[in-house]
């Protein structure tokens, strides 16, 4: 199977995680809400990056997190590339997650659509490697706020859009897989990765080894990497049982990580 990077994604309120590792009866004992201390065991599990969802600043627009965020970013035991997302407005924000708080690129939803120019000045600054767009796909519109809002243009416009202001990279979320109103529609993310001329980051949807061996193979090779957040957590890849009893012993001898 061709590889695919794959972010996992650590969402967050008040500082804290929102999903926790389960074992197979219920939350892993060594899995905690500190968003430290379970970056730590998911570097150990061999995670090569991570999508963090700042709730409160999409919600409140609160820096509540920051200091999370942070200290992820910080961390020994850490130290790989941090995606930030999540209510993302103006260059304040942008400038303090990637200047002071350690995220190696964020993503940025509404501003898009409602601020083209932040983006194009962001490009400017920063690269196009380090701004992402992320675009909400359902009945060929796009939408914002997790699906809750939609707007007049369609994806595929809008990432057309954000091409020609320097934007490479979309964050690809196909609203009804990930609500689980149906698997993931590979041959049309594909179609749109070929006809924006993007990169993709599929962000969530993809449930199964088999859903991730296809979107791995899907031709041409534009979509490169997906994140992976529920799906993980609930351990639905054969490979994690194996995971969940190293892990299990680790515990009992007092060595993960505190």
């Amino acid at each position: 199977m061709p590889s695919l990077l794959i972010f996992v994604a650590l969402t967050l309120r008040d500082g804290e995680c929102l999903d926790v590792i389960r074992n197979v009866d219920g939350p892993a004992p060594w899995s905690q809400r500190d968003p430290v201390r379970q970056a730590k065991i998911l570097r150990i599990e061999n995670t090569r990056a991570l999508h963090i969802v700042d709730l409160d600043l999409a919600e409140e627009h609160s820096a509540r997190n920051r200091a999370a965020i942070e200290a992820i970013a910080r961390a020994e035991g850490v130290r790989i590339p941090i995606q930030v997302c999540g209510g993302i407005r103006d260059i304040s924000d942008a400038r303090e997650l990637l200047e002071q708080r350690g995220a190696d690129r964020i993503a940025l939803g509404s501003a898009a659509l409602e601020q083209p120019s932040l983006i194009r000045t962001l490009i400017s600054e920063y690269g196009p490697k380090k701004i992402v767009i992320a675009i909400e796909a359902r009945d060929n519109r796009t939408h914002t706020q997790n699906g809750q809002v939609a707007h007049d243009i369609s994806p595929l416009e809008h990432a057309r859009h954000m091409k020609r202001l320097g934007v490479e990279r979309i964050l690809y979320t196909d609203l009804d897989a990930v609500h689980g109103r149906r698997t993931i529609d590979i041959p049309a993310v594909t179609a749109f990765a070929v006809e924006s001329g993007m990169s993709l980051t599929v962000n969530g949807g993809v449930a199964t080894y088999k859903e991730l061996a296809e979107l791995a193979s899907a031709l041409p090779r534009r979509i490169d990497s997906v994140v992976l957040g529920s799906a993980l957590y609930m351990n639905r890849f054969a490979c994690q049982g194996l995971w969940r009893k190293a892990e299990e012993r680790l515990y009992e001898r007092g060595l993960l990580p505190t």
